[in-house]
């Protein structure tokens, strides 16, 4: 049932279990690379084994989803998410996502549930798609922003970066806590400078919720010294910090360097847009059956919903269902 070209990644020893296993493993890796899919071989057998309910599944491979010409142009995120409109947002980014960038700092701010920060999963969604890009996030909440302090947040963007906690610069013995916070900001950029496998790393950070409100002072004053760091050298060539809520004052310490974007609502055609996207990404429905399904999940997502979308939370959950129900 495998095809020829990936017999040679099976090794012959071990069980039925682990065979069927290791075989699966090798058609998922392989994707669509073969044409038609390696997995559809096996489902197909199966099918002409009697087992009939896997035909959907063999039609899916058949039809791939329709593949964004860019990462960051997806309507559709590689964990299902939705992620409608945002032209100017995914416009900054792409500049971003060149070393010739001249911004290595984007704010991204809005009214609260306004998707800030699911500004986040685009920008996670581009960097799995790249070999050499990380993603970092630590998300400010008033559940954990007293406790969040310096440390914590250096101590928790190293391990995500693959250092470990036990390097971490210990607290000075006088007051002058700003030689610290240089050093802890250090600690950071220096462990997203270390190479992987001969690749040099593009660190992506992501801080999240840190709004003046909750952020405390000592908070303050180190993300001062991080994001002066992303402006600098290697650092603003490879690396990049991005804030979903922020302080006005912190972000006009850099300048130029940084770029703002603001969210706006979406409306009815952006959510059209995604629609459209999980109706053609099905195979299965007829082609005269297409409109009526269109109206059909239009009219399941925007029930009781009333366009410009400000808060996107009901509309973004049932997007989500309505891609998990087509498997896309």
């Amino acid at each position: 049932m495998l095809p020829l070209e990936l017999r040679g990644k099976l090794d012959a020893a071990g069980g039925p279990t682990f065979l069927s296993s290791r075989t699966i493993e090798i058609c998922l890796v392989s994707g669509y690379e073969l044409a038609p899919p390696a997995l559809q071989g096996i489902l197909e057998h199966l099918i002409a084994a009697g087992n009939a309910n896997v035909a959907r599944f063999s039609d899916r491979l058949t039809n791939p989803p329709p593949a964004a010409a860019h990462p960051l142009d997806a309507i559709v995120l590689s964990n299902r998410l939705p992620f409608a409109d945002r032209a100017p947002l995914r416009a900054i980014l792409r500049d971003m996502s060149v070393m010739q960038s001249p911004t290595p700092i984007l704010a991204i701010g809005g009214e609260v549930e306004s998707g800030r920060s699911h500004s986040a999963e685009l920008v996670s969604h581009y960097c799995y798609s790249q070999q050499d890009a990380v993603f970092c996030k630590f998300a400010l909440t008033p559940t954990n922003a007293a406790e969040s302090g310096p440390k914590e947040i250096a101590v928790d963007l190293v391990i995500q970066l693959g250092g470990t906690a036990a390097e971490v610069p210990p607290p000075p013995q006088t007051s002058n806590k700003e030689a610290w916070y240089k050093e802890l900001a250090n600690w950071v950029i220096g462990n997203a400078n270390k190479s992987e496998n001969g690749i040099n790393r593009r660190a992506w950070v992501v801080l999240d919720g840190f709004e003046r409100g909750i952020l405390r002072e000592d908070t303050f004053q180190f993300l001062v010294e991080l994001q002066r760091l992303f402006t600098l050298g290697v650092t603003a060539r490879r690396h990049r910090l991005i804030f979903c809520g922020f302080p006005e004052e912190l972000v006009l310490k850099v300048g130029a360097s940084a770029k703002k974007y603001i969210t706006m609502p979406l409306t009815r055609d952006h959510v059209v847009e995604v629609v459209e996207m999980i109706v053609a990404a099905q195979p299965a429905i007829p082609q005269e059956d297409r409109a009526i399904v269109m109206t059909e999940t239009l009219k399941l997502v925007l029930d009781n919903q009333v366009p410009p979308f400000k808060a996107l939370t009901i509309v973004g959950e049932r997007l989500r269902s309505a891609i998990e129900r087509a498997g896309i």
